[in-house]
């Protein structure tokens, strides 16, 4: 993949998003409690049919949530400066990361994976700081290094129409826009800026 252009990354990494997205949602499912895996013994579906739901004992949730109630973000050492462990935390509040950290634990844990997106944001003192869910955003990793080649999310917004997507590569990011009803083909994606 190296020396991919951003057309042939567009095309690996949608169709990488759209494999990763299935799995991530059918895990949702199960930490949700919609799984198929639910049980009612079978003497009982035979004497009282389609009357009572069969029962779903939500473990996933259960052990989820109790892991990442612990996973609590209080504090950065970088070193021994506290000018900047103190920044750093100033840039995790500015973001609520206390709340979205949270989010990104349950992915992780639910999903297998979460990811979490550093930009520069209006205030250049101030990154901003999301975290991503596993169903829109993926990322190609050097086998030998694991450092992220490129990244790719991608959203629809449904009264507007629209899907959206941006490639990150290491030295641009590239925003992209097309018709949500239009093909999904890596085609039909239209550039609408590139920041160098």
């Amino acid at each position: 993949m190296p020396g991919y252009t951003p057309p042939e990354w567009v095309a690996a990494l949608e169709d990488r998003l759209k494999a990763q997205a299935r799995d991530a949602q059918k895990w949702s499912r199960y930490y949700g409690g919609t799984q198929p895996m639910s049980y009612m013994a079978p003497e009982l579906v035979k004497e009282i049919g389609d009357r009572i739901r069969p029962v779903v004992l939500n473990w996933p949730r259960l052990v989820v949530d109790s892991l990442e109630e612990r996973l609590d973000v209080e504090g950065f050492r970088y070193g021994s400066d506290a000018a900047a462990d103190s920044r750093l935390w100033e840039w995790w509040q500015a973001n609520d990361m206390d709340e979205q950290s949270q989010m990104g634990h349950v992915d992780s844990l639910a999903s297998a994976c979460s990811f979490v997106i550093v930009g520069a944001g209006d205030d250049s003192d101030t990154p901003v700081i999301t975290v991503e869910s596993p169903e829109q955003v993926t990322v190609d990793f050097d086998p030998r290094t694991r450092v992220v080649r490129a990244a790719w999310k991608s959203w629809t917004d449904k009264p507007a129409g629209m899907d959206y997507a941006t490639l990150y590569l290491p030295d641009e990011t590239i925003a992209y826009a097309r018709d949500a009803s239009a093909a999904s083909t890596p085609g039909d994606w239209q550039e609408q800026s590139r920041d160098e």
